[in-house]
Parts: structure tokens; sequence; C-alpha cells
């Protein structure tokens, strides 16, 4: 997964939530943190899942940053 900063500023601690979603019901959840996302740039990281995620959706979302 890739977290693109599009602001201008640099935001730290980045949390994100990786739903694996199927027929509309959640069906797991995972969470990775970005230590440090610069402004206008992008930062790629893996959260790994049990679940084979074939046939279902991934959604991604931030939680919280933070600025250093």
């Amino acid at each position: 997964m890739t977290v693109t900063d599009h602001g201008d500023r640099t935001v730290g601690n980045v949390h994100v939530e990786v739903t694996l979603v199927r027929d509309g019901a959640p069906v797991e959840r995972t969470e990775l943190t970005l230590p440090e996302v610069p402004r206008r740039s992008s930062r790629a990281g893996a959260s790994t899942l049990q679940t084979d995620p074939a046939p279902g959706q991934l959604r991604a979302r931030v939680l919280g940053y933070s600025e250093p």
C-alpha cells in the first residue's frame, strides 16, 4: 500500500487501518504505522492478512498522524 502526503507539512507516525470486506461485511482488519511521510511525497508499507483477500475488497483509511 502507498500513502501519499499531498500537504505542505511532513507527518509522522501515520497509522493506517486496512480492512478486508466481502459482500459488504468486514472479514478481517489489520493496521500498519509508517514512521514518516514527507510533504508532497509517498511512502509504501505492507500489512499481512491471514485470510486470502480474493474475491473481497481491501479498504484503507488513515486513523491518525502527528506533525513532527
